[in-house]
Order: C-alpha cells, then sequence, then structure tokens
C-alpha cells in the first residue's frame, strides 16, 4: 500500500468521526490482504412506531455499522461497503453479491464521486440517506419506477425479443411454450435462445435433435400486481415453487412437473422458466410494467437397487438479454429508421458500407439489388468477410438477418427489376454506373432517389438527394456538380480525373476499378450514411449536393452540403418527347438579364448537357451576348465575336459533358413566339447538323419554347 493511499485512509478515516450522521468509528486497521478497513456507525433516525423497539420490521437499526474497505489505489478508486452479514437483502439497491451485503447508495460511479469537491463527505452523505430510506421502506421510488429485482449471481442469458414478450403479456395470462436452442461453457452455465412457438403436441417430431429443449412462460394473473420487493436467491427447485406460488401463478408446480416428465421422456435433461410478473408501475428505464425472471431447471436422474430413479435438481438464474432487434439497434445508436423501404442498389465496397451503417441504427426492411459476385479480392474493401463466390446481394442480406434486420436480396440488374422497389422507396444508388443513373432518372415520382459516388481514389465522395417530388432529379444533380467544378479547379481535379486502373486479380484475369484502402472508403461512407440517416427524418425541401474531402492524412473528412432548387421542365421542346430542362438559378439570370436591358431585347446562348436516352436538353448556364450583338426594341440579333472560343473553352474544361444547346431571347413586353424566332429555330438546327437544339424566349410570364 502506497504512502499517498495510507494518507487519504487516514484523512478518509478523520472525516468520518467528523460527520453529523456517524456515532462512533472504529480504530484503522488492515486486512488479511494488508488493506485498509475501518466500521463507523451511522445514526438512522427510525419511524416513530418504531422507535421505541430501536429496529424496523425489516430489521433496520437505530445504529447501523458499515465497513469501508480501501484498496490501493484510494483516492482514485472508492471504498467498498459493507453492511452486517444480517442485514436484511429484502431491499432495492443491493449490489449482487452472494457473500456480504454491498448497498448501492448512488446512481453514478462513487468513485466519480469522491472526485468532487465534498470528497469523503459526499459518500457518507448518500450512505446517511441511504440508511434513512431503507428504515422507512423508501428505498423503491415508484415515480422513477420498478427496480428489477436484484439476482446475487446469475449462471447464464436467456436471449428473446422481451419487448415484444411484454405486449403478449398484456392482455394474456396463460402459460405459452417455445422451443428454445442452448450452448453449456465449461462453467456449466447457459447461454438459450428463445426460438418459435411449440404448435401442436410436444414429441420427437416437434423436438429439434441437439442442444434444444423448451422454454416454459408463466405469468400472473391479469388484474394483479406483486409490489413487494424480493432478491432472486434461488437455487433448487423448492425454491423456485415457492417464488411461483407466492406470486399468486396459478398451478405453478403441477405445470413444471408435467413438462419436466414429458422432456424426460423425450431425453432432455434441462427446462427454461421464465416467470411473467406484473408489477404496479413501469420498471425503471422501461415503459413496460411486467418483469420477467428467467431460470434453467436441470435435473439428473441416478438409479439405485430398491429405491428406483432418484433426481436431483439445479435452478439456475439466468439474465435477460434482448434479442439484436431494429428496435434494439435504434436505441443504442440513438438513430431513427425510415418507414419507407430502402432499396440499395450496388451491394459493392461503398454500397455494403452504407448498407451496414443504416443497419446498425436499425433500419429494417431493406431491399439490395446487385447481380454482381463476391470475389476473393472484394475482402479488400467490403463489409463482407471471408465470402467466396457468391452474390453479394444474398451474401450481405444473410449477415444483416445475424442482426435481425430484413433485407431481401434481388439479383439482378435495376433496369429490368426497377418493378420490386416500391412507389414511396428511397433508392439509394452506389452503382457508379451512369446508364443506372440515367435509368432512374425516370423513375416514377413518389420515390426518392439517392446517388453515392467517390471521385480521386476516394478522396471526394459526392452524396446526390432528389428534392420533394422527385424535382430536382438525380441527373439533375449530378450535372450541377459537373458544373460546379468547372468553376472550382480542385474540384475539377479531382472529380473530372480517371481514378480507374485494372488490377489483376488472378492469372489472365484483371478487375477495373480504383485504387483505394478500406478506411478511406468507409470515412466517406460513414458521413453518407449519416446524412442519408438523418433525411428520414427531416426530408430537405430542396435537392442537395454534399461533397466529403478527406484530407491528405486520411485522419480527417470535411462535408460541404450544396442545395439546389426546383428544376424548370419546358416539354416538347425537339418534338418526339424531348424536354428542356433549366437548373435553379438559369431562369433567374434570364429575368436578371432581361430587366436589366429592357425595353431592348437582350440574349444569349444556353450551356447544358443533351441525354439521348432520357431526351432531355438540361440548361445549366448562359453565356451572355457577344459585344457585337444587335440589342433594340422589338429585335435581337445574337453576335458572334469569341463565342466560339467560348463554347471551347468550355467544352475541354468539362470534358465534352457540356456544349453549345441553342439559344435565348427576351420579349420585355410579352407575347408568344413570331415567325422570325422560328426561322432562328431552324437556322440554329441546321447550324448544329440537327442535333437537339432549343430555342428559348423569356416574358415576364413565363418561358417560351419556340418549336
Amino acid at each position: 500500500m502506497g504512502e499517498m493511499t495510507k494518507t487519504a485512509v487516514q484523512e478518509a478515516h478523520k472525516w468520518a468521526k467528523e460527520h453529523v450522521a456517524i456515532h462512533e468509528v472504529s480504530d484503522l486497521q488492515t486486512d488479511s490482504d494488508g488493506l485498509f478497513l475501518f466500521t463507523a456507525t451511522f445514526r438512522v433516525h427510525l419511524p416513530s412506531r418504531f422507535a421505541k423497539r430501536g429496529e424496523t420490521r425489516h430489521g433496520v437499526r437505530a445504529l447501523e455499522p458499515v465497513t469501508f474497505l480501501f484498496s490501493p489505489t484510494f483516492p482514485y478508486r472508492a471504498p467498498i461497503l459493507r453492511l452486517r452479514d444480517d442485514f436484511c437483502r429484502d431491499f432495492p439497491h443491493i449490489n449482487p453479491n452472494e457473500t456480504w451485503v454491498s448497498p448501492c447508495v448512488y446512481e453514478g460511479d462513487l468513485s466519480e464521486l469522491i472526485q468532487q469537491p465534498r470528497w469523503f463527505d459526499g459518500l457518507l452523505d448518500q450512505i446517511a440517506d441511504w440508511l434513512s430510506k431503507a428504515a422507512s421502506d423508501d428505498l423503491m421510488n415508484m415515480r422513477q419506477g420498478w427496480e428489477p429485482m436484484r439476482t446475487d449471481e446469475c449462471h447464464g442469458m436467456l436471449i428473446d425479443d422481451w419487448e415484444t414478450r411484454q405486449h403478449v403479456f398484456d392482455g394474456a395470462d396463460s402459460p405459452c411454450l417455445h422451443h428454445s436452442s442452448y450452448l453449456q461453457n465449461d462453467k456449466g452455465e447457459y447461454s438459450a435462445i428463445i426460438l418459435q412457438r411449440v404448435s401442436g403436441k410436444l414429441n420427437s417430431k416437434t423436438l429439434s435433435a441437439g442442444n434444444t429443449s423448451v422454454a416454459i412462460f408463466l405469468s400472473t394473473p391479469l388484474g394483479k400486481t406483486v409490489d413487494r420487493y424480493l432478491p432472486c436467491c434461488i437455487s433448487g427447485l423448492d425454491d423456485l415453487e415457492v417464488l411461483g406460488v407466492s406470486f399468486g401463478i396459478a398451478d405453478f408446480g403441477t405445470s413444471l412437473k408435467k413438462l419436466r416428465r414429458k422432456l424426460e421422456f423425450l431425453g432432455r435433461k434441462i427446462l427454461f422458466v421464465v416467470l411473467a410478473v406484473r408489477r404496479p408501475v413501469p420498471l425503471i428505464g422501461s415503459p413496460y410494467a411486467i418483469e420477467f425472471l428467467s431460470f434453467a431447471l436441470r435435473w439428473s436422474i441416478q438409479t439405485k437397487k430398491k429405491r428406483g430413479k432418484t433426481r436431483t435438481y439445479r435452478v439456475q438464474i439466468l439474465s435477460n438479454l434482448n434479442r439484436c432487434t431494429p428496435a434494439l439497434l435504434q436505441r443504442f445508436s440513438g438513430s431513427v429508421a425510415t418507414k419507407d423501404r430502402v432499396c440499395i442498389i450496388g451491394c459493392g465496397s461503398l454500397g455494403s458500407k452504407i448498407c451496414m451503417h443504416l443497419a446498425r441504427g436499425g433500419q429494417d426492411r431493406m431491399l439490395l439489388i446487385d447481380n454482381d459476385v463476391f470475389m476473393p479480392h472484394n475482402n479488400s474493401r467490403h463489409t463482407l468477410i471471408g465470402q467466396t463466390l457468391g452474390y453479394k446481394s444474398k451474401c450481405l442480406s444473410a449477415d444483416l438477418k445475424k442482426m435481425g434486420i430484413e433485407a431481401e436480396p434481388v439479383v439482378g440488374d435495376i433496369r429490368t427489376s426497377s418493378h420490386a422497389i416500391p412507389s414511396n422507396a428511397v433508392v439509394i444508388d452506389a452503382t457508379a454506373s451512369v446508364p443506372v443513373r440515367n435509368f432512374l432518372a425516370k423513375t416514377p415520382k413518389g420515390r426518392t432517389v439517392i446517388n453515392c459516388s467517390l471521385y480521386s481514389h476516394s478522396r471526394l465522395g459526392a452524396l446526390c438527394i432528389e428534392g420533394p417530388e422527385h424535382n430536382p432529379r438525380i441527373d439533375d444533380l449530378v450535372l450541377s456538380l459537373l458544373k460546379s467544378a468547372m468553376e472550382e479547379p480542385d474540384l475539377k481535379n479531382k472529380l473530372l480525373e480517371d481514378s480507374l486502373e485494372r488490377q489483376s486479380t488472378g492469372q489472365g484475369c484483371g478487375s477495373l476499378s480504383i485504387v483505394s484502402p478500406d478506411s478511406r472508403i468507409s470515412i466517406v461512407a460513414a458521413g453518407m450514411a449519416s446524412r442519408i440517416q438523418r433525411h428520414f427524418t427531416a426530408a430537405s425541401q430542396a435537392g442537395e449536393v454534399t461533397l466529403g474531402r478527406v484530407g491528405e492524412s486520411d485522419m480527417e473528412i470535411s462535408w460541404d452540403a450544396r442545395p439546389l432548387g426546383p428544376t424548370i421542365s419546358l416539354q416538347d421542346a425537339f418534338g418526339e418527347g424531348w424536354e428542356v430542362r433549366l437548373l435553379d438559378g438559369v431562369e433567374a439570370e434570364m429575368e436578371r438579364t432581361s430587366r436589366r436591358d429592357s425595353p431592348n431585347e437582350t440574349g444569349g446562348v444556353l450551356i447544358g448537357h443533351v441525354s439521348y436516352v432520357n431526351k432531355s436538353m438540361t440548361v445549366v448556364d448562359l453565356i451572355a451576348a457577344p459585344e457585337d450583338s444587335v440589342k433594340k426594341p422589338g429585335l435581337f440579333v445574337l453576335g458572334t465575336a469569341g463565342l466560339k472560343k467560348a463554347i471551347r473553352r468550355i467544352e475541354e474544361v468539362s470534358k465534352g459533358v457540356f456544349t453549345y444547346l441553342g439559344t435565348w431571347h427576351s420579349h420585355p413586353g410579352g407575347g408568344r413566339q413570331s415567325d422570325t424566332d422560328k426561322e432562328t429555330l431552324m437556322q440554329i438546327t441546321f447550324l448544329r447538323d440537327y442535333e437537339p437544339t432549343a430555342c428559348l424566349i423569356w416574358t415576364p410570364s413565363g418561358i417560351v419554347v419556340v418549336a
């Protein structure tokens, strides 16, 4: 024992002598292990009806000794508290212990308590308060809730969905029987899990082989509550039957006897017993008032001459652990799942990680679409571990099922499997496939599409979330991101560089993929999953492009959210179902320019992207009218000075993503298209070799498509 500890213990001994609630303090002593200890006798204020007798009905006395046993790490670690050996154990707030009675005097950590300014006085105050409440039988705070019965020693665990079990017994009191599976360790302790309910008669056909048995659930009668607190100290069959009868469970002993005989006939020597006890108030930290007490009842049989068979019974107390369910995962992660179906397209390195983050947050009812097979090299970056030659969607679904998460696998291409997606689903695209993105751009309204992509060896992540009612849609958001890259050199270098490399996966085999460590993908995927979870609870009223940039150390990431308002859609712009789509801000720039130059007509050039697949011309930006343009009331003639050079530069910088789409001009006084406007469209279309071309007119009442 160090000198500092000795000095601190001596100081604590002195403080105990001076405390107002303490009658006397023994001398400082050491035990057989050389640990310091002393006993302080507390004055306890007894209720008046017990004052003359000097002891309450539960045996709490006016003078109660408490022994303090100090560890070598005191004062950084609190002393162990011991009451007298014959102190009544029928109280809540006693620490589980078969050897001595140790009161639980503080809701937090006692070692933390003695670090506070009141130091040892704070601990002495808590002990005095605990003894006072024990004397008045007020340790159970019904406003706080019912404290679960103390089990001084558990010998295993029973796993079940206890929350669902609460609902079962809310309106029922009849016994129910379930299959169970169990393991036993070298200490003889059991780990068991509740399986499906026994249907029909229990026989060799319905009882599975191996380490299986049954669990019987017995409850107190409906309308009856048990408000007596008892520690759960059960070791034999007689103890268990006495406890069941004390709870008022009808035919408790008879029910166990019949079931034991049946199981013995079937070659089983263990039975799991669960008592559902109705309490007067909900349990602490729970909205439910049913407390479950679980036991493993096992027996051994010996056959002796003349005496026949003799049975020896042992009862082991089991702790109740919740099965892994979406509700449990949500509670521990603090996440809220969406009630809509979540569909993840692409179960590769990024998609699997996002999927697993959502699942660990309790997201249930997922749909996994991927037709790719898991290969050995996928272990470098995938959530799955050690899988070989299995469909990614099926393997991932099997792993999620172990967590209690329902995830339906679909082995197929989204373009042929879209019928499997519900109309109100949240669709997460992690394929990095332009054809898939274009296909999803035409998905029916009601669904929300989210695109997750990695660039620049996973140093840049882009998350695009559609706006309400599919507007702006996913292709609008991606084009908006590419437009930003034209204006930001750092973003352009990361976004438009080709980071795909062919890596050997075997003799003569290879895979075209990005080269990136798993940790870098993980840090991006975690942020994406967090943003998606936030979308579940507070959907944005606009579209959003969120960029994540991983620092050079690979240890930090910064996120930048960029909202995008609704896109204006102009139908039948080029015939045969074509449309012109104006990204957020384009129409506002047309209006600003038109009002600035009014009453003259003005205009410029439309810059954007053509998609033959989706029959759309998406305008992302405008080029202002060249200086040699003519602007007059009722007349606008687009000049040509520097125009070709400006367009060529845009095509080069965007690597061909953006190009010249046509022209626009204004009618400040309103009005429809004129013959001159139609002739202009014909000329532009001819000059563009009959490529999809747009000619738009801005008017105070809206945009007109020249057709």
